[in-house]
C-alpha cells in the first residue's frame, strides 16, 4: 500500500496558463507556464525566460514540474524534450504531494556526524531511521533533550547534507531523535528523493514523521 504522501488522487493539478517551476536533473530550474496537454501524459511548457531551451544542448533529460498547493509541494516527473521547437514534459507521471510532515520515516543506517552548538565533541554515529523532518540516531546518549545541534548526513548516491536541529526525544537504548530545522528547498528535495527511494525498497517504518 502506498504512503498517503504519494497518493496522486489528492494532488491538485496546475491550471493551464499558470506559472510553475520546471526542475531538471542537476539543479537547473526554469519558470514555465503550463500549456496544452498533447498525447496522454505529455505536457507542453512555455518558458517565461526569453530564449530558454534545453540545458547544455541535450536532447532529452529527466525533469519534473513543481508547484505549491494548499496541501503542500506537488511534483510531477517525466522526461523533458524539444518538440517542434517547444519544451514538452513527456510521459509525465501522476502528480504526487510532497508534504513535508507526512513523509514516511524509513529505517536506514547511514553515517551521520552530530555536534552540540554549545561545548561538545563531534559525535560520529549512524541513523536508526530517517525522514524529511528528522532522524533517530544511535549511540548518542551524551546529547540532551532540547539541545541544539548541527549535523552532517552522508546519503548514499545523494551526497552530504548538512543542517541544524534540536534533540526532541531520548530512548532507553541511548538513541536520540533530532527534529530538523527548515532546510533550503534543494536540500529538502534531495532528502525527499532518498527517503522515497528507501520507501520503494520496503524500508518504511510504521511511524510517520
Amino acid at each position: 500500500m502506498r504512503s498517503p504522501v504519494l497518493d496522486p488522487s489528492q494532488a491538485p493539478l496546475p491550471l493551464r496558463g499558470h506559472a510553475i517551476d520546471l526542475v531538471v536533473a542537476g539543479g537547473w530550474r526554469l519558470p514555465v507556464r503550463v500549456g496544452e496537454a498533447t498525447v496522454a501524459g505529455d505536457v507542453e511548457l512555455e518558458p517565461l525566460a526569453h530564449g530558454a531551451g534545453m540545458p547544455g544542448g541535450v536532447l532529452r533529460c529527466p525533469a519534473a514540474l513543481e508547484w505549491r498547493s494548499a496541501r503542500g509541494l506537488v511534483r510531477r516527473e517525466g522526461e523533458l524534450t524539444l518538440r517542434d521547437g517547444r519544451l514538452v514534459l513527456v510521459a509525465a507521471d501522476e502528480a504526487v504531494i510532497m508534504q513535508r510532515r507526512n513523509f514516511a520515516r524509513v529505517r536506514c543506517a547511514v553515517r551521520v556526524a552530530v555536534v552540540g552548538m554549545g561545548a561538545g565533541e563531534e559525535l560520529i554515529t549512524r541513523t536508526v531511521d530517517l525522514s524529511v523532518g528528522g532522524m533517530l540516531v544511535e549511540h548518542a546518549a551524551l546529547l540532551t533533550i532540547e539541545e541544539r545541534v548541527r549535523f552532517s548526513i552522508l546519503l548514499p548516491d545523494h551526497g552530504e547534507l548538512q543542517g541544524e536541529g534540536e534533540i526532541v526525544r531520548a530512548t532507553p537504548f541511548g538513541h536520540r531523535a533530532v527534529q530538523f530545522d527548515p532546510m533550503p528547498r534543494s536540500d529538502e528535495q534531495r532528502l525527499a528523493r532518498y527517503v522515497m527511494a528507501q520507501e520503494r525498497e520496503g524500508r518504511s517504518s510504521a511511524a510517520y514523521a
